[in-house]
């Protein structure tokens, strides 16, 4: 009776290693069958793409780069133990100065890190900074206030998407009546002007969000914009948030504030990259109509989002603790927007659809957690 027992009880686990054999073996044949179709046949799919009828999922856009160009997996690289140099201690200061226009003026000059160049002037505030790498920022503080106040105090009075419509908007800014379309033609010559040399040589810039912010120290609004980085026509995702402890995305973007007419508070140009170490040309990809399936046969079926942004971007998904990052193209869904606090303006809650692997996962920026689907 003993051995019986043994017996069955060998041959249950036996069942059981087999079975899960076999299902690891569909999981793995079921990934590997992942629709992939040449980039020739993605760039005509997308050519005036309708989306399709999901039971959880309900599309608020239109596509956004129809013009794809060649597609990559980027191995990004590590500027971290870089030295800064003549050339970044120069930026910082173009940057800083190209906001003062006061050249009566004498700045410090600091390392505050050894791959970084900051230049500071106290009367009126001002700084310019620039990072190995070609990360940057800068602002000017004109304005008076209360010391009571606080910047951070900030609320996202009403947001448009870069495709949206401008006409007939207009907002008190800096105490003036501003146009906004004013305010963008503004930022596209100022870009052009000031701003062109720090980015690769054939990068392009698009204007993807606009903010118009409520805070009592700029006279009641301030105009944000922020505009994506494209690699031959493909976006680098902007989504930034850090978990240092875990997984988080590493957005990189434009941003320029305007605290008054024709008048920028702040540059912010963060997580940028100047060179790659590596790329690897991506010849087939996963086309928009395959990442709108699985994407709605991941996501819980009693739940239904609504799309208000869909696009092919380059995505980089790390740690703090990782020694090489790739970007890798990805279509991004976005499911829901939260309304901005202080001065976190976009916060998002993202799905992304790996375009070489067919993988799925969300980021929250509301709470900077990403999961895997």
């Amino acid at each position: 009776m003993r051995h019986l027992k043994k017996t069955i009880a060998l041959i249950t686990a036996f069942a059981i290693i087999i079975v899960v054999v076999i299902i690891t073996f569909q999981c793995i044949n079921k990934r590997s069958d992942v629709k992939r179709i040449e980039l020739k046949q993605v760039r005509n799919e997308l050519k005036e793409y309708q989306f399709s009828s999901h039971e959880n999922l309900i599309f608020d856009c239109k596509i956004q780069n129809a013009n794809i160009g060649s597609v990559y997996k980027y191995k990004l690289h590590d500027h971290s133990s870089d030295t800064a140099g003549d050339i970044e201690k120069q930026n910082a200061y173009n940057l800083w100065q190209v906001l003062l226009n006061n050249k009566t003026i004498q700045p410090e000059y600091s390392q505050d890190s050894s791959n970084c160049w900051f230049v500071r002037a106290e009367k009126p505030y001002s700084y310019g900074a620039y990072y190995c790498g070609g990360s940057f920022g800068a602002s000017l503080w004109t304005w008076k206030y209360d010391e009571n106040t606080d910047i951070n105090e900030t609320t996202v009075y009403k947001s448009f998407r870069g495709c949206d419509d401008f006409n007939g908007q207009q907002y008190r800014v800096g105490g003036e009546d501003y146009k906004l379309t004013d305010a963008v033609k503004f930022c596209e010559e100022f870009i052009e002007k000031n701003l062109k040399q720090y980015f690769n040589k054939d990068e392009e810039l698009k204007l993807i969000n606009v903010y118009v912010i409520e805070n009592k120290i700029f006279d009641k609004y301030t105009y944000v914009f922020r505009y994506s980085h494209l690699i031959d026509g493909v976006a680098v995702d902007d989504c930034d948030s850090m978990d240092l402890e875990n997984e988080y995305t590493r957005g990189s973007y434009l941003q320029i504030v305007l605290a008054g007419k024709n008048k920028i508070y702040s540059i912010e140009n963060p997580c940028y990259q100047s060179s790659f170490d590596d790329k690897e040309q991506i010849d087939e990809l996963v086309p928009l109509s395959e990442a709108e399936k699985i994407l709605s046969n991941q996501l819980a079926s009693q739940k239904r989002y609504t799309v208000t942004e869909c696009e092919l971007k380059y995505v980089c998904r790390t740690t703090a603790k990782v020694e090489e990052r790739y970007y890798e193209p990805m279509w991004c869904f976005t499911l829901e927007q939260y309304p901005g606090q202080s001065l976190s303006f976009k916060r998002n809650l993202t799905a992304y659809v790996n375009a070489i692997t067919g993988k799925v996962f969300l980021y929250d920026m509301s709470l900077g957690q990403l999961s895997e689907l």
